[in-house]
């Protein structure tokens, strides 16, 4: 009964390190989003958070009226 033990923790482990590599992404995707431009390209492109937060990625999608097309 113990093995099974360590094998349930170790089966565990290895479900939560997958589900973190195929959630990251997505993550990654809404935190680069709200960054200005030049930080996505810049020095601060492996930083979480950006010189400040902006929505103009979302404004000009919205400009773009391409959220009518969906």
């Amino acid at each position: 009964m113990r093995k099974q033990s360590k094998w349930n923790k170790l089966l565990m482990c290895a479900i939560i390190g997958y589900l973190f590599i195929i959630i990251f992404p997505f993550i990654w995707v809404l935190i680069t989003s709200f960054k200005p431009e030049s930080d996505i390209w810049g020095d601060k492109a492996l930083s979480l958070v950006g010189s400040k937060l902006t929505l103009e990625h979302y404004r000009a999608l919205y400009e773009a009226h391409l959220f009518n097309a969906l």
